[in-house]
């Protein structure tokens, strides 16, 4: 169920996890009904960022606002960026897309690593993976890369951001048996 408390954190979350500020120019890609559009539109008016709101997604009109308006920050789907990789871009469009500090948060299905790796390659924009439930309001888990990271090799950084990640603030999660008993971590195994 969706509480007071449980939107205010998961936009603090939103906020800390994305890295959002007032410089912050984000490109609403999801319908603002589902989830209140992840959030979103609590965290980034919270830190007075610039919105972008578009009636509906389609990777042509998608690219010229982001150019245009300058996007620094969006919430995609997996097939959503698909959707954008696959859409042809000019070399002009290509020298005129932005590149720093554009992040795209994705949720909704576990991201492909190809689809990770396009977006970082192609386009030069960091991908954050979220793991979340609309009952849950919504984010529970994060992967992305850390600074300690950075400098990792590529498919050492492209697996972190393929995994579920860690817990959230606020998030108290527990993975159990079919009797609800808690099972120790091994850093293997999630199921027995």
């Amino acid at each position: 169920m969706s509480t007071h408390r449980n939107v205010y954190i998961n936009a603090l979350n939103s906020t800390i996890e994305f890295g959002l500020t007032h410089e912050d120019v984000y490109l609403h890609t999801l319908a603002m009904f589902h989830c209140n559009g992840w959030g979103l539109p609590y965290a980034v008016t919270g830190v007075g960022g610039k919105h972008v709101v578009v009636s509906k997604f389609e990777p042509a009109g998608f690219f010229d606002l982001v150019i245009g308006e300058k996007m620094t920050f969006a919430c995609m789907p997996p097939t959503m960026i698909n959707m954008a990789l696959n859409h042809p871009l000019s070399e002009e469009q290509m020298k005129s897309l932005p590149r720093d500090r554009v992040r795209v948060a994705t949720a909704g299905s576990a991201p492909p690593r190809a689809l990770i790796e396009g977006m970082q390659e192609r386009l030069g924009w960091q991908v954050i993976q979220v793991y979340g439930l609309t009952e849950t309001s919504p984010f529970l888990t994060v992967s992305k890369v850390k600074p300690h990271m950075r400098d990792w090799p590529a498919p050492d950084r492209f697996r972190v951001q393929t995994r579920t990640g860690y817990q959230m603030l606020g998030v108290d999660l527990r993975v159990v048996d079919e009797n609800g008993t808690d099972i120790e971590p091994d850093g293997q195994q999630v199921e027995r």
